[in-house]
C-alpha cells in the first residue's frame, strides 16, 4: 500500500510534518516499532518506522537514529509524542537534510493500529485476505438487506473480483427454478444437470460435475436443520480458483443462505395455510361456508369452477416441491388462479377459474407441456411426471370428492410420454367408489347403520359385527358362516335375527345387504 492511503485515514491520526520527494506515492511494505540508537540491520526498503523518540533525548541521538532510517531507504518515520511532548526542531532540520519523511501520530492511536492497517493493506497477507472477505460479507450483508435480492449479491461478489477473473455464476432454487446469473446465463439443459447432481451430492460440501459440455462447481446452499434450499453454481473448477477468491464464494454462500432462509420461511406458511385447507377438503371436516371462506383468504373464487390436481413423479429422488412447481406451471393460465402444497408426499394443486373447465382438454395441456418442454421438463431427467385431474366442480362441497377423483385418475394413468395426465376415471371396485367420498361423509353412513351394533358388542361384549361380516362375505351361506365363526348354525340364525332387531334391516333383502356391507367397508376404508 501507498503511505498517503494511510495519512487518509482519519482513524490513524497520522499527520505528516516533513514531506520528501514523492512521499505520498511510497510504498509502505510493513512496520518497524523501535527505539534502538541504530536499527539499521532489522529494516529493509519501504518499511514505515513507529517510534517514541526517546533517542532524540541522547547526544548524538537524532543523527544516529535518522541517519540509519535514510540508509535504508525507509518510506517514513511516524513519532509517537507521549513520551517526548514534542517534536525537537533538530529532528525536524535532520529530516529536511536527509530526504525523510517525518510523521506524527495521534496520542489516542496506538503503534498496532497503525501496523494492522498496513498487514491489511498488504494484497496477499493473511490480514489483508481477512479484511476484504470481512469488507465483502458486509457489502453483501447490505444488498440483501435492501431487498436487492440473490442478483445484486452476485453483481457485488463479481466487481469485487473482476481484476482476477471473468466471474460467471449463477443461483437455482431447490425446485430448479433460476434465480439469478451474472456473467451469462445457462442453458436449461445445463441446468438441469446440474440440479440433478445437486440432488445426489447432499448439503455438506462443495463440488464439480461436468453437464452440457460445461465444467461446474456447486455450493450447496443449505437452511435451517440442514434443509437444501438451492445451489450456488460457478462455471469452471473451484480447485483452480486462488484460494482468495474460493473464500470469497464462501462467503457469499453464507449471504445466500441467510436470503435462502427466509424465502423458505415464506413459502412454508403459504403452502402450510394451503395444506390445512386441503386436508380439511380431504377430511369433510368443516362447512361449506367456512371452506368457501379459506378459499377466498388464498386468492381463490368459490363461485367459480374449480378442480383438483394430483400428481408424483416416478423415478428416484425428485422432490414433492419440485413435481409441485411443474404441475403449477402446467395449470396457470390467464383463466386460473393455483394454489397448491405437498400432502402425504404427493403435490396437490386446486386449480381455480373459468380456465379450471378446459385445463384436462388434450389440446391444452399438450400446449402446456410444449411450452415447458424447454424449461422445466429436462429437470425430469428421464422420470416421468404423472398427473389425476378432477372434473371442475362448481360448489366448494364437493371439492373433496374432487381430490379422491383426481387420486384415483392418477392411479390409472399410463404411457410412456414424460407428462401424462389422467382425467377420466376407471371405478372397478366398491372401495374405489366410497375411496371417492369425504371421510366424514363414509364415516357419518357406517356409524348411522352399525351403531346399535357397535354399542351392543361394547356393552355386552359379543360380537356382532364381525358376525355380520363374516355372514356378507360368505354370501349368507349359514354353514360356512357358522363354521368360520366356530357356531352351531342355531347360535348363529339367533344372532342374525339379534342383528336384524338392532338394525332394523332384513338380511334376506338384498338392498338392505348392501347397505349393511357398505357400512361394514366404511368402518375399514
Amino acid at each position: 500500500m501507498r503511505f498517503n492511503e494511510l495519512v487518509a485515514r482519519p482513524e490513524l491520526g497520522i499527520q505528516v510534518i516533513v514531506a520528501a520527494e514523492n512521499a505520498s506515492e511510497r510504498m509502505v511494505s510493513g512496520a518497524y516499532i523501535t527505539d534502538l540508537p541504530d536499527p539499521s540491520r532489522f529494516l529493509t526498503q519501504d518499511d514505515l518506522v513507529l517510534t517514541s523518540g526517546l533517542w532524540s533525548q541522547r547526544p548524538g541521538g537524532s543523527r544516529q537514529f535518522l541517519g540509519a532510517l535514510a540508509s535504508q531507504k525507509v518510506s517514513a518515520v511516524v513519532i509517537g509524542l507521549i513520551e517526548i511532548g514534542q517534536l525537537p526542531p533538530e529532528v525536524i532540520d535532520l529530516c529536511r537534510e536527509l530526504g525523510l519523511t517525518l510523521a506524527t501520530l495521534a496520542e489516542k492511536v496506538s503503534f498496532k493500529s497503525v501496523s494492522d492497517a498496513i498487514e491489511q493493506g498488504q494484497q496477499g497477507s493473511p490480514g489483508a485476505v481477512a479484511a476484504r472477505q470481512a469488507e465483502l460479507a458486509s457489502s453483501l450483508a447490505d444488498v440483501l438487506a435492501r431487498g436487492d435480492g440473490a442478483r445484486a449479491a452476485l453483481r457485488v461478489f463479481a466487481d469485487r473480483f473482476a481484476e482476477q477473473f471473468a466471474v460467471s455464476a449463477w443461483v437455482i432454487d431447490d425446485r430448479g427454478t433460476p434465480i439469478a446469473a451474472v456473467g451469462g446465463s445457462p442453458s436449461r439443459a445445463h441446468i438441469a444437470g446440474v440440479w440433478n447432481h445437486a440432488l445426489e451430492g447432499g448439503t455438506s460440501r462443495v463440488t464439480s460435475v461436468t453437464t452440457a459440455g460445461v465444467t461446474s462447481s456447486i455450493w450447496p446452499l443449505v437452511a435451517s436443520q440442514n434443509r437444501p434450499a438451492g445451489s450456488l453454481v460457478f462455471d469452471g473448477d473451484y480447485r483452480e480458483l486462488p484460494a482468495e477468491v474460493r473464500g470469497g464464494f464462501d462467503t457469499l454462500v453464507g449471504a445466500l443462505r441467510v436470503e435462502f432462509e427466509f424465502s423458505l420461511r415464506w413459502r412454508d406458511a403459504r403452502r402450510s395455510r394451503v395444506s390445512e385447507l386441503v386436508q380439511l377438503l380431504v377430511d369433510d371436516a368443516v362447512s361449506p361456508t367456512e371452506l368457501a371462506t379459506r378459499l377466498r383468504l388464498e386468492g381463490l373464487d368459490p363461485q367459480l369452477p374449480t378442480s383438483v390436481v394430483v400428481g408424483e413423479v416416478h423415478g428416484h429422488g425428485f422432490p414433492a416441491e419440485a413435481a409441485l412447481e411443474v404441475m403449477n406451471r402446467l395449470f396457470s393460465s390467464q383463466t386460473t388462479q393455483v394454489i397448491g402444497c405437498v400432502l402425504a408426499d404427493q403435490p396437490v394443486l386446486l386449480v381455480n377459474g373459468e380456465g379450471a373447465t378446459t385445463a384436462g382438454e388434450p389440446s391444452r395441456f399438450d400446449a402446456a407441456v410444449r411450452a415447458l418442454a424447454e424449461t422445466y421438463l429436462p429437470l425430469l431427467a428421464g422420470r416421468q411426471l404423472r398427473v389425476g385431474l378432477s372434473d371442475a366442480m362448481a360448489g366448494v362441497s364437493a371439492l373433496g370428492a374432487g381430490y379422491a377423483v383426481a387420486r384415483e385418475r392418477l392411479s390409472g394413468v399410463t404411457g410412456d410420454e414424460a407428462v401424462l395426465l389422467g382425467t377420466a376415471s376407471s371405478i372397478q371396485s366398491h372401495r374405489a367408489l366410497l375411496g371417492m367420498l369425504g371421510e366424514r361423509t363414509r364415516t357419518s353412513f357406517g356409524a348411522l347403520v352399525l351403531r346399535p351394533l357397535v354399542e351392543y358388542d361394547a356393552k355386552h361384549g359379543a360380537a356382532f359385527v364381525e358376525t355380520l361380516r363374516v355372514f356378507l362375505n360368505t354370501g349368507g351361506a349359514w354353514q360356512e358362516a357358522a363354521r368360520s365363526l366356530h357356531l352351531h348354525p342355531n347360535t348363529l340364525r339367533y344372532r342374525i335375527a339379534r342383528i336384524e332387531e338392532l338394525t332394523g334391516r332384513d338380511v334376506s333383502s338384498m338392498d338392505d345387504r348392501v347397505d349393511l356391507y357398505l357400512a361394514l367397508a366404511c368402518l375399514s376404508t
